[in-house]
């Protein structure tokens, strides 16, 4: 089975291992981070070995003494269209806010960016996940050439 190395941004991450653990079963392996900065600096850094990149709509910015809210989703956004000269990376919002989903201006803030709904969209994730990352000459060799990576 192939492999997907993902980074996650989501403030309340260890209260989703059902999710992690479907996750895994399903190919994905995935690293969280609660706070945007973080999770983009180790982006970053490391810029070949993610494969995709999934949301929270409501996340931390720069601290945990911030309250989560759309600026982390915004901030991490901005950061990786800026990588987009470097690397263009698959990313997915994944929220438990279903007022934020067919809200026309939450849409025209993310642009055309996949929207999912935690826990009832987690399948579709996967899938689109994979299909996107599968699209992108990194992830492709690394499947290709699996023992050296």
């Amino acid at each position: 089975m192939k492999r997907y190395d993902v980074l996650w941004i989501d403030d309340q991450f260890e209260i989703q291992e059902a999710f992690l653990e479907s996750a895994y079963l399903n190919g994905i392996d995935i690293v969280p981070y609660k706070i945007s900065k973080i999770g983009m600096d180790i982006l970053e850094k490391n810029l070949f070995k993610y494969d995709a990149v999934i949301l929270d709509a409501k996340v931390y910015n720069e601290s945990e003494d911030e309250v989560a809210k759309l600026t982390g989703l915004t901030s991490s956004i901005y950061r990786l269209k800026q990588l987009n000269n470097k690397r263009v990376i698959p990313y997915f919002i994944f929220t438990g806010q279903p007022d934020l989903i067919d809200n026309a201006t939450f849409s025209e803030m993310v642009g055309e960016v996949f929207v999912y709904k935690k826990t009832k969209d987690n399948a579709q994730l996967f899938s689109d996940l994979k299909v996107q990352a599968d699209l992108q000459e990194a992830t492709q060799l690394k499947h290709k050439h699996y023992k050296v990576f």
